[in-house]
């Protein structure tokens, strides 16, 4: 059934780099994964310079993945904490939302963004980023990405703040 299990141990995959490790890491056929204490990382590094945990994973292919106790990292430092997350284990890209994007400048303050990510067709997708400047107000921003043959490609985007600095 080419059954896989792997207990206290690391694959790194070369290709990404991607490092994956975890207390427990089991693949059943090639359909499901399921794993406890998980970290991925694309860091090489000791600590890597970011990292994703999980307490529990459950990863059925051409599913919807579902991660417990799911934590972001900064080297060693924890920077989020999220008891569920839900995410889309298929091969086809799927619409949703991305990440939140958190910064902060002098020149802008504190900057919060949550995009929002829609497959168009099979040639071009659309990034939607609607962002909170606590200095300057809403800005808009918008990326649409997409190809018409392997020769033809292209790239839209645009910003939009009304900016209560007057710029």
């Amino acid at each position: 059934r080419k059954d896989f299990r792997l207990e206290q141990g690391s694959v790194l995959i070369y290709e990404g780099p991607v490092i994956i490790s975890g207390k427990r890491i089991t693949r059943f056929g090639q359909d499901v994964y399921e794993g406890d204490g998980i970290t991925y990382t694309p860091c090489l590094g000791e600590p890597p310079d970011w990292s994703i945990g999980a307490g529990a994973l459950h990863v059925p292919v051409e599913g919807y993945g579902r991660v417990y106790h799911a934590r972001a990292k900064v080297r060693d430092i924890p920077v989020f904490y999220f008891p569920f997350l839900l995410f889309p284990a298929k091969f086809e890209r799927q619409s949703g939302l991305l990440f939140p994007e958190l910064s902060h400048s002098s020149d802008y303050g504190y900057r919060v963004g949550v995009p929002l990510y829609l497959v168009l067709g099979r040639s071009a997708d659309f990034t939607l980023t609607p962002t909170w400047l606590s200095d300057r107000g809403l800005m808009w921003l918008g990326e649409l990405r997409y190809r018409l043959d392997e020769e033809r490609e292209g790239i839209i985007y645009g910003e939009s703040l009304s900016d209560r600095r007057g710029g």
